[in-house]
């Protein structure tokens, strides 16, 4: 029996609100201001995460980013990395942060409830033992 594979909902948030969270450092495209800018994020595993930004204009980019890459750069002590088509500069360290903040639980949740739990009928002993 296939169990469909439940998805994390996507998180949008606003270039100005990535900024307040330490995210979102600059736009290195100068023509693009922050203000308007609607960064949406999505995972299903919590490792791989898809970016997806639309700026003011009407302008679409996306980008990926997997979590274990993160990792290395900030254990190399990388303050920050060029994101979705070197637009965006972001912390990595506020990256990761944020990413375990907004997707983790519901990744834990959805592995969980993907686990077969077995049911009374499972242990059926032909012994009659259970």
């Amino acid at each position: 029996m296939h169990s469909k594979l439940t998805t994390v909902p996507i998180k949008s948030f606003t270039g100005r609100e990535l900024v307040e969270l330490g995210v979102l450092v600059s736009s290195v495209d100068k023509n693009i201001q922050q203000k308007g800018t609607i960064f949406q994020f999505a995972t299903e595993d919590c490792e791989s995460y898809v970016i997806s930004v639309q700026i003011k204009n009407g302008e679409k980019f996306e980008s990926s980013l997997k979590m274990s890459e993160l990792l290395v750069l900030q254990e190399k002590e990388q303050i920050d990395l060029v994101v979705v088509e070197h637009k965006f500069v972001v912390n990595v360290s506020a990256i990761i942060y944020f990413l375990n903040k907004q997707f983790v639980v519901q990744c834990e949740i959805n592995r969980a409830s993907q686990r077969r739990v077995p049911s009374s009928l499972d242990l059926h002993d032909p012994n009659g033992f259970i």
